[in-house]
């Protein structure tokens, strides 16, 4: 559909408790910058997950991070020119954080390379854009689902060559489409559980290739955020398909055992797996705290001890872009431990509340929430989470979906019930039909008919 048919969106019928009224109520526009920010977000996507399964020696030869973020961007930008801001509140304080932080930032004595302020407060900066895109309705489930179906084959491609050929196509120990698939996924699972409702032919089949994609991943965190979507989707009060959820859950965890033993080297035990490592260095350098630096966090941006930068100088890489010699919060990887060590638990509370306040703004059912949220959760015990471009881009689908269609499917749904039960389009009952709605109390047609003739009788 063009730009321009679009905005030219289709009337609907008004169904008031089941019934036709005759009125047409007209579907708000969603205008033509709108429709052009989903068609950037989603080309962006389509465009690195291409260049990705064709490149056969590394994940992608695109900067994948540098075109999300900048299409994430732009897309928000362009919405912002049609919509006025509902968020007020969540982005009033996402601005105001961070802008006391760069206030702390530039009056140090000594301020940090900007490259490294960024990095430590991206989440903030993604949530500034999250609360300007909330209630967009730029999004249906249909973009998800068409999404999902287009990124399933290419990530099960890539990595089932990466398998094949692990020596051309692996950077590092496990394969990926656009990146590291510790970061990638976190896109694909959150996309597949906003979809799901709009994939109405084989789901089961979709939900079993999602399921061998994770497992070929290799990622331990993949594998509990798949556990998240699989337990959002079907976990219900239903005490008749209880079984079956009970069989997923199995299958579930059997998936998670298989990846943790094959990820497990058998000689260091947990001293071999690097997170546990992390966590370690992470409580040996916040020992001694005091109470208003596990409220607050440390000073912007505060690099760690020596001792600690030497122990991880494995991960030259992510050491400061400034001062080689020197390392930040990011060298612990996980998001969960950087956020605690540069923002405190107020902090935390901070983002928690402005991505809340922007999914409620827009409308967003509240288990899609507490699915985005267990997504991050379990994401941020292992790498960026809400610091990472793939989690912005399922926030900013999350904030900018039209969940009107929701309402309306289940409006269609009573009227196709109350259309069965009635035998008649609309719900309406046939014009002379036997319905009970038809029927005269306490007298049936043959009777009334009996009586019309022994009145004319006695007339005559």
């Amino acid at each position: 559909m063009s730009v321009a048919g679009e905005a030219r969106s289709a009337t609907r019928s008004a169904r008031i408790g089941g019934c036709y009224t005759g009125e047409v109520r007209p579907q708000p526009a969603i205008g033509v910058e709108t429709a052009l920010s989903r068609r950037v977000l989603i080309g962006a996507i389509l465009g690195c997950a291409v260049a990705g399964v064709v490149d056969l020696h590394r994940n992608n030869y695109l900067p994948v991070d540098a075109i999300l973020t900048s299409a994430a961007v732009l897309s928000v930008a362009l919405a912002s020119l049609r919509f006025r801001v509902t968020a007020d509140s969540a982005l009033v304080v996402a601005l105001g954080y961070f802008g006391i932080k760069v206030l702390f930032w530039r009056t140090a004595l000594n301020p940090a390379n900007y490259l490294d302020f960024i990095q430590a407060y991206l989440a903030y900066l993604y949530a500034i854009l999250v609360a300007l895109y909330a209630g967009s309705k730029a999004f249906k489930r249909s973009d998800a689902a068409f999404l999902v179906r287009f990124l399933i084959p290419l990530f099960a491609t890539k990595y089932i060559l990466a398998r094949l050929l692990s020596a051309g196509l692996r950077e590092g120990s496990r394969p990926g489409l656009f990146t590291e698939n510790n970061f990638e996924l976190v896109l694909l699972l959150g996309l597949f559980y906003l979809a799901y409702p709009a994939i109405t032919r084989g789901r089961r089949w979709w939900v079993a290739a999602l399921c061998i994609v994770v497992v070929l991943s290799e990622s331990r965190c993949s594998v509990v955020e798949l556990v998240v979507v699989l337990a959002a989707l079907y976990v219900r009060r239903d005490a008749r398909r209880l079984p079956i959820y009970l069989a997923g859950t199995a299958v579930s965890a059997l998936a998670v055992i298989y990846t943790f033993q094959e990820r497990e080297t058998g000689v260091g035990g947990l001293q071999s797996i690097d997170r546990y490592r992390f966590f370690k260095s992470f409580l040996f350098d916040t020992h001694g705290w005091h109470f208003w630096t596990w409220l607050f966090g440390t000073r912007p941006i505060t690099p760690l001890p020596d001792t600690t930068c030497g122990r991880l100088d494995y991960y030259a890489s992510l050491f400061s872009h400034g001062d080689p010699d020197k390392c930040y919060s990011v060298i612990l990887h996980a998001f969960a431990l950087r956020a605690v060590f540069d923002q405190g638990f107020i902090g935390v509370l901070v983002l928690i509340f402005v991505l809340s306040s922007a999914m409620s703004v827009a409308g967003a059912p509240l288990r899609v929430r507490l699915c985005v949220w267990g997504i991050g959760a379990a994401n941020a015990a292992s790498v960026s989470s809400f610091n990472s471009e793939f989690m912005l881009i399922v926030l900013l689908f999350v904030v900018g979906m039209n969940y009107d269609d929701d309402v309306s499917g289940s409006s269609a749904r009573m009227v196709g019930r109350g259309t069965m039960r009635s035998g008649s389009p609309h719900g309406h009952p046939r014009p002379g039909g036997t319905s009970r709605e038809t029927q005269r109390p306490g007298l049936r047609r043959s009777d009334e008919v009996e009586k019309r003739r022994s009145d004319a009788g006695a007339r005559a």
